[in-house]
């Protein structure tokens, strides 16, 4: 099983990453603008296919317990609210500024996250993770729907793609990022920790 999970690895990144152009011998940017150079790093989520029972460990069940755990969050507005859990950034690579964010979130009612801000790095993206014709590939989408059943951000699925991550962000081991949701509500600056695994 892991070895296919290695091979889906492989596959994720060779289907995400773009060609070099051949004129210049430089990384073309690919849809979200990043080039294939980033993708490299980009997402350790990717290459988390081999780790992939990160999220299959998981269920649905655990996931609403961390909602209910010490470490949760919760923001409310208008009507709105959000519960945020287990948040965390995968170390990016030697040399690499882009790495994958993840975390748990159940809003009180249907909604969507349409914006992520981090005063931290360049800028971040939702990703998503797919089939197509059996190979597992990555693209940026432009809405998170959320709602009364947590939703998980996890190794080999839905995931944030954090690009120009700051060396003092590294060197401290967290980043802080905002949630813009379609209702209007905003979670400001929850505290991503950086680490190397999934926390505990």
């Amino acid at each position: 099983m892991r070895a296919l999970l290695a091979a889906a690895s492989i596959l994720v990144l060779l289907t995400a990453c773009s060609p070099e152009d051949p004129a210049s011998g430089e990384a073309r940017p690919d849809a979200s603008g990043a080039a294939s150079g980033d993708h490299d790093a980009m997402d350790q989520a990717a290459m988390d296919h081999e780790g992939a029972g990160d999220a299959a460990v998981m269920g649905a069940s655990a996931a609403a317990d961390l909602l209910t755990g010490p470490q949760s969050v919760t923001v409310e507005a208008d009507g709105q609210s959000a519960m945020f859990a287990g948040t965390w950034i995968r170390t990016p690579p030697q040399g690499r500024d882009v790495a994958a964010g993840y975390l748990v979130v159940r809003t009180q009612n249907p909604d969507a996250i349409v914006e992520v801000t981090c005063p931290d790095a360049e800028r971040v993206e939702l990703h998503t993770m797919t089939m197509d014709d059996n190979v597992m590939r990555m693209r940026r989408i432009d809405r998170l729907e959320t709602g009364p059943e947590p939703v998980r951000l996890a190794p080999g699925s839905d995931h944030l793609m954090i690009f120009g991550l700051s060396e003092s962000a590294r060197t401290n081991a967290a980043a802080r990022l905002t949630l813009t949701f379609e209702s209007g509500l905003v979670a400001e600056e929850l505290v991503f920790p950086i680490e190397d695994a999934m926390p505990e």
